[in-house]
């Protein structure tokens, strides 16, 4: 749920970041975009674009499409309302259903269907087994077919699942409800992910209830925005270019910083929107995918230790099961404070880093706090430690999974690399699933001891992803003044993608 919020802000076009602060002050008269100020959000702008029959064609901002009909806060406030709701409600019902077993274990599920030794931790283990690896595949296929056929199936048959969760008499029933669940529940989340940035900018970015939610998402879901019936022809046309051409925005602040003037060629806009297989093993070699692979999985691992596991941690801090159930609650309204707030201010600022770090670090004190405290005489340490995990945790899982989409450029190769850091990141949980054992209980001493190990090195990779960015960025600028690419066509700068000279980083 707390991704979805995070989408809401991530859609302001001119935050200039980095290198771009100083060079968007100074640049008035430079472009078509810059004289009229940096502030495309401003009603009072007008977006003197023109068209192209070319969706991978490239165009100066001297030729751009002209959508000066066209209100954008309107328009934003109308996808906002047409998307958002729906999202949220089915991330949360998702999340729910697939975390709900936590809360059952402390109920009797253990004793119910008499599991022995680490069956239980089995049965959570082949949900992410499956969960994970058909995570890409999925976002792949959802290039070639309608999201409003392929989620909504998804969500119809994983609330199947969870009703006959409901009636599993045996062990070998739940493996199985588990493995099915994961199968089902794959194409959701990396596939709303994606989807969402096709909608907006880089910078703007239970049972028979789930089945009935499915049903209904089926004649509200949208596609993709040239198929969204709710906005009107000029609406599903400018949703499409602002998205498409964003990435320019920084490029020809950068041209200026180069000094390259008016009379030379105008940076490249858009970005390719191509299926060609070789954007597949972009996304795989891109170093960048392994970085965020590992800061997700320093988010993953303690998020579904906290989801899977919380209520046992209170329920042995003495409380009865109802009332470790009802504990719970407030750790997660407080994360969902927290991610709102952030979101918030993550949207103003338009920098993703400092508040990775802000949220590591509190992750990071509240499992010390945990492996120090020993619960039976430190209950309320015990139960405090619990919310500093959770408000850090919480809040970086959006912002983490937003950053490598506002930092891949080209359709297909951030479609993949999305699946690539949500997939393989997400069997994260076959760690989580595993680690709190019941001989552990109740310092759980491995459990923690293992969430403070991921933490650090999601630390580690936030700092050196961080550095690499910022050399990146100075090297383009370095380049450009040195006309290291002015023997470049303007195809082959588009096919670069991230890497083009005239796409900045987002710090």
């Amino acid at each position: 749920m707390a991704s979805i919020t995070s989408s809401l802000n991530e859609r302001e076009v001119d935050k200039p970041t980095g290198l771009l602060d100083d060079c968007s002050k100074k640049n008035n008269n430079s472009s078509s975009i810059h004289s009229t100020s940096s502030d495309f959000d401003d009603n009072s702008t007008k977006l003197g674009f023109a068209s192209t029959n070319d969706e991978n064609s490239t165009r100066s901002l001297d030729s751009e499409p002209d959508f000066s009909d066209i209100d954008q806060k309107q328009l934003i406030k109308k996808l906002d309302f047409r998307l958002m709701p729906l999202f949220t409600i089915l991330y949360l019902i998702s999340f729910l259903d697939r975390g709900n077993i936590g809360a059952a274990k402390i109920e009797g599920l253990a004793e119910d269907l008499n599991l022995q030794g680490s069956e239980y931790n089995l049965c959570l283990t082949v949900f992410f087994i499956f969960y994970a690896t058909l995570e890409i595949p999925s976002n792949i296929l959802l290039n070639h077919v309608k999201p409003s056929a392929l989620i909504v199936l998804a969500v119809i048959l994983w609330g199947i699942v969870m009703t006959c969760t409901g009636l599993v008499q045996k062990y070998e029933d739940l493996l199985a409800c588990r493995a099915l669940l994961g199968i089902f529940e794959a194409p959701l989340f990396p596939g709303i992910s994606f989807y969402l940035s096709v909608y907006y900018t880089k910078n703007e970015f239970l049972g028979a209830l789930t089945i009935l939610l499915g049903i209904l998402a089926y004649f509200v879901f949208p596609d993709f925005p040239q198929d969204a019936k709710f906005l009107n022809d000029r609406e599903r046309e400018f949703v499409t270019y602002r998205v498409k051409h964003a990435t320019n925005r920084d490029g020809e602040s950068l041209k200026e910083v180069a000094k390259l003037g008016n009379d030379q060629r105008s940076a490249p806009l858009g970005e390719d929107h191509s299926k060609k297989p070789k954007y597949i093993w972009a996304a795989f070699s891109d170093w960048q995918c392994w970085a965020f692979l590992i800061m997700y999985y320093a988010v993953g691992v303690p998020l579904y230790g906290v989801s899977l596991f919380a209520p046992t941690i209170i329920n042995n801090l003495g409380y009865t099961a109802t009332k470790a159930q009802l504990l719970t609650a407030p750790i997660y309204i407080a994360a969902a404070v927290a991610s709102i707030v952030q979101a918030l201010i993550l949207g103003k600022l338009g920098v993703r880093s400092p508040f990775i770090l802000f949220n590591f670090l509190c992750t990071l004190t509240g499992y010390i706090i945990l492996i120090c405290m020993d619960p039976s005489t430190n209950p309320k340490s015990t139960y405090a430690a619990l919310f500093i995990t959770a408000f850090g945790i919480y809040p970086s899982f959006p912002i983490v999974v937003a950053w490598l989409s506002n930092n891949v450029a080209g359709t297909y190769k951030r479609a993949v690399a999305m699946g690539l850091e949500i997939g393989i990141g997400n069997l994260c949980g076959i760690f989580s699933s595993n680690i709190y054992r019941t001989q552990d209980s109740p310092r759980f001493f491995l459990g923690h001891g293992i969430e403070i190990m991921f933490v650090a090195l999601g630390l580690m990779a936030l700092v050196l992803t961080f550095f690499i960015y910022s050399g990146s960025n100075a090297k383009k600028k370095k380049r450009l003044q040195a006309g290291y690419y002015d023997d470049y066509s303007d195809d082959d700068i588009l096919q670069m993608g991230d890497k083009s000279p005239y796409f900045l980083y987002r710090l």
